[in-house]
């Protein structure tokens, strides 16, 4: 999925993203521009579903501002209990943290994080 700029996706608390790529065709969340921070990135905002997974997925150029005054820019945020699996991704390239999470639970597993401004993870 390619991104205009300042765009974003949010899932709320009725709703799931369920992004499962396999190892040799990985589903990609970019911007149309490859410049850090071009679009918002991913969200998950109260949304307690197990269905909200992110396997196998490239998350890249995301961050350029929050989706909340809660949380920070990041390619991925999870806050206000969301529940999200991320495991086997490469999280990249974004103008704030790679992932940013709030009062949530987040597992990780097998997560490379690579030139994200504000460092891989962050919590608040």
């Amino acid at each position: 999925m390619s991104f205009e700029s300042n765009a974003g996706l949010e899932v709320w608390s009725t709703g799931s993203l369920d992004a499962t790529g396999t190892a040799d065709a990985p589903i990609t969340f970019t911007g149309e521009q490859k410049t850090a921070g071009f679009w918002r990135g991913l969200s998950y905002r109260e949304s307690d579903r197990v269905e909200n997974r992110l396997v196998y997925v490239v998350v890249e150029h995301a961050g350029t501002e929050r989706f909340n005054h809660r949380v920070e820019p990041a390619n991925v945020t999870a806050y206000i209990g969301s529940r999200l699996l991320v495991e086997n991704a490469t999280i990249r390239n974004g103008a704030g943290y790679g992932l940013y999470t709030s009062a949530s639970n987040v597992t990780t597993t097998a997560v490379t994080y690579q030139n994200n401004a504000l460092g891989g993870v962050g919590t608040a």
